[in-house]
């Protein structure tokens, strides 16, 4: 999946924010373009690019999320095996930062495990009490609530994809909310079905 895009509009700022990767795979030939998250204002019209800001506080913040109140950001940390330690933690992580509208800078707040290899999309709930996120190589979609300032909490639920059809593994590779915010879409490559989910928004289940 492509680094994502993601656009803030508030009153008259105007703020793109890129999401990049900061390592390559073994395999890629090319360097890469760009590392970290990238802040950009723009004109009314898109037109303009002046930058913010660069972070570079998060291992491949490849997709982008914004909170709905604006103010925070998160980024899927997108990755396989770690090491940590004498243990071996098959996990990806996921990053929170605080958004200044008026100023487009990025202030790194936590991040949790992703309960899952290679997350690789994200979004908020509608309540804005919950991140949701799919583990591509993980094969699971996991839930993240959501703190007062910002920061991400203990994992809520982790639900595991089984089977596949045509690739080896389960691969769910987005997550999105109906508009009822009681629904949760995931498309699963490996399984080549769209699963849909009863979404519990008081207890992020």
């Amino acid at each position: 999946m492509p680094p994502a895009k993601e656009r803030i509009h508030l009153n008259t700022q105007h703020f793109i924010l890129f999401g990049t990767y900061t390592e390559l795979e073994p395999s890629a030939s090319e360097p890469g373009l760009v590392k970290g998250i990238h802040a950009y204002r723009t004109d009314d019209h898109y037109r303009l690019l002046e930058p913010c800001q660069q972070v570079q506080a998060s291992r491949n913040p490849s997709y982008l999320t914004v909170h709905p109140n604006g103010r925070f950001v998160y980024a899927v940390n997108e990755y396989g095996h770690e090491a940590s330690g004498s243990d071996s933690v098959r996990s990806g992580t996921v990053s929170a930062f605080s958004f200044n509208v008026q100023t487009g800078l990025l202030e790194p707040l936590n991040s949790q495990l992703s309960h899952g290899l290679d997350p690789c999309h994200l979004c908020v709930d509608r309540t804005g009490r919950f991140v949701i996120l799919a583990n591509y190589s993980g094969g699971s979609v996991c839930v993240l609530p959501i703190l007062e300032d910002g920061r991400l909490g203990d994992v809520c639920d982790v639900v595991e994809h089984h089977g596949s059809i045509n690739v080896s593994h389960p691969h769910p590779h987005a997550v999105m909310f109906d508009p009822t915010n009681r629904l949760l879409l995931v498309p699963d490559l490996g399984l080549d079905k769209l699963m849909v989910y009863e979404f519990d928004a008081g207890t992020g289940t």
